[in-house]
Order: structure tokens, then C-alpha cells, then sequence
């Protein structure tokens, strides 16, 4: 973690990529189902589809179910 004066003596707290990465989704599982990933990247259904169907995110499926591991997410972000 950073810190920088900013204009006024206001700090601003700038975390790297990394560990903006590791807060976003240390509440969830190692696995994430799709609308854990629609809310882990703020996106809607039909666009969570389509980053799984154009191959953008790994991702496996168990049944009907897709499953997407969190260090596929760690690594589009």
C-alpha cells in the first residue's frame, strides 16, 4: 500500500494491481460459480456468458453448471 499527498494535504491511498486483485475477491471460494463472477467484475449475465464463450476466462463444467477458478479472474483482471 501507497501513500501520496495529494492537492489540499488530502492522502490518497493507492494499492497496486496485485493486492486490489487479492481484496476483490477474498470473500469468495477458490471456485466461483457465474454469478459470483458477474458480481466479483460488476458485469452483467450476458457478458459474463461471453467472456466464457469466447474463451476470455477458463473456465470447467461440472453438469450444466460452469465453474470458473479464481485464479483464471486474478488473471484477466
Amino acid at each position: 500500500m501507497k501513500l501520496y499527498l495529494g492537492k489540499f494535504g488530502i492522502y490518497i491511498i493507492y494499492l497496486d494491481s496485485m493486492e486490489m486483485r487479492e481484496k476483490m475477491l477474498q470473500n469468495y471460494d477458490d471456485i466461483v460459480n457465474i454469478e459470483n463472477l458477474m458480481k466479483v467484475l460488476d458485469i452483467g449475465r450476458n457478458t459474463a456468458y461471453k467472456l466464457l464463450r469466447t474463451g476470455e476466462l477458463q473456465l470447467f463444467k461440472v453438469g450444466k453448471v460452469y465453474k470458473i477458478p479464481k485464479k483464471c479472474i486474478e488473471e484477466y483482471i
